[in-house]
Order: C-alpha cells, then structure tokens, then sequence
C-alpha cells in the first residue's frame, strides 16, 4: 500500500506514480526501491529548464506498507 503523509499535488504525483509503477517491474516488484526511483526521477525532471519539483513537499509525501518483509 502506498500513503501520502499530507495532501499532495495533483500533478506531481501523476508523474510520481507513471514513474513508480513503471519501475516496478525492473525493480522485481521491489515496491521501496521504484518508489525511491519514482522520486528521484521527479526531483531531477525538468520543465521549461526549471526543476520544478525539487522541494520535498512534491516527492517526500509517500510511505510504503507491506506486510512482506
């Protein structure tokens, strides 16, 4: 299960999400390690040559549970 500690932006988070589930399966269902990817590939993701989602409130927001070890 994948949680936000607070409210998050709308926009942000699609991309966070598009990157997450896309590196899940080259993380062999590693679900901690796509979602670490997922946020650095949003951090360093640039729009108009700005980095737009550098501060943590875009990509710090999100936990992992798992019941698996």
């Amino acid at each position: 299960m994948i949680a936000s500690l607070w409210q998050v932006e709308d926009v942000s988070t699609a991309q966070l999400m598009r990157d997450l589930y896309g590196s899940l399966s080259s993380m062999h269902g590693d679900a901690a390690r796509a979602l670490q990817r997922a946020q650095q590939l949003l951090r360093a993701s640039k729009q108009k040559g700005v980095r737009s989602y550098e501060h943590p409130y875009y990509w710090a927001g999100f936990v992992i549970s798992s019941s698996q070890p």
